[in-house]
């Protein structure tokens, strides 16, 4: 991925991340009663953003280049789209880059195209909620991985 590609797939990731809060952190923390990782540190990674998991965009990347020639260039189209002023207003109806807007604004704009009339924005949504489990996959706590250290 290009750094703007980069830029954009951080804010989408970042902006569907959950924060679950300091109490569903802390919730998470108490049913993984673990001997080999604190509890703060689970707390900690429960809070983390998108973009502070490890090598995320690795963890991307890798799934990704499981996809056929035709879908990774149509996701490269998209990311470069949404890292332009004309792309992101052509896409979400607001100048871009996408990355200059807040994360609630991003969150916003993927959840209007789960229910898009457009079978390609629908198809977009679908990807970046994959992507996010993509990163959220890579180690559970405790285990060395993507997005555990």
């Amino acid at each position: 991925f290009s750094e703007s590609e980069r830029k954009v797939l951080f804010c989408i990731l970042d902006a569907l991340w959950a924060d679950v809060g300091e109490e569903g952190a802390r919730e998470m923390a108490a049913a993984y009663d673990r001997q080999d990782v604190g509890k703060e540190e689970i707390v900690a990674y429960a809070r983390r953003p998108a973009s502070s998991c490890g090598k995320a965009i690795e963890a991307v990347e890798a799934k990704v280049g499981c996809s056929t020639p035709e879908d990774i260039w149509e996701l490269h189209l998209v990311l470069k789209a949404l890292a332009s002023r004309s792309g992101c207003l052509a896409l979400t109806g607001k100048r871009g880059p996408i990355f200059r807007l807040q994360a609630s604004a991003v969150e916003d704009i993927v959840k209007s195209w789960v229910l898009s009339p457009l079978a390609p924005l629908r198809e977009t949504a679908k990807v970046f909620k994959l992507l996010v489990g993509v990163v959220a996959m890579g180690a559970a706590p405790g285990q060395e991985g993507v997005n555990w250290r």
